[in-house]
């Protein structure tokens, strides 16, 4: 079973469509400010620039898809 299946299981059709299109939108953001990203040093250093995806995690409660920055992310601070 894939992860798309496992999640679809755990969450729903619904959520996990939710969740992708989420996520479609931050890769947008960040294809719309790549020079901005390029220039941020990156938060993970195996990575070759940052990304928006270091700074959040995203959850479910009660059917919604949620999102916060992670308490340790200086995005905001930027």
């Amino acid at each position: 079973m894939g992860n798309q299946e496992m999640n679809e299981l755990f969450y729903g059709k619904d959520i996990v469509a939710e969740t992708e299109l989420f996520q479609m939108e931050l890769a947008t953001a960040e294809q719309k400010h790549t020079e901005y990203f390029k220039a941020k040093s990156p938060t993970r250093q195996s990575e070759e620039q940052e990304r928006l995806s270091f700074h959040y995690i995203n959850y479910t409660a009660n059917g919604q898809v949620m999102f916060n920055f992670l308490p340790e992310s200086d995005f905001l601070k930027t």
